[in-house]
């Protein structure tokens, strides 16, 4: 996989990042979490100009629990 990527795969982790540190320390967190996962096809652009597909796993919560 090449740089971009990752620089985009990066994107949502950041985003996740900012919005659980934005909670108060005080707060309520759920007990409910996902246990299967699926994959998801990213489309792409090198900076050749080429259309690459990609499949990530781990990216499609499946089903999940509660502890």
């Amino acid at each position: 996989m090449d740089e971009h990527y990752f620089r985009f795969a990066n994107v949502g982790r950041s985003a996740h990042s900012k919005i659980t540190s934005s909670t108060t320390k005080n707060a309520v967190s759920g007990c409910c979490h996902p246990t299967e996962y699926d994959p998801i096809k990213l489309i792409y652009m090198t900076q050749e100009h080429e259309l690459k597909i990609k499949e990530v796993p781990g990216m499609i919560a499946r089903r999940c629990t509660c502890a």
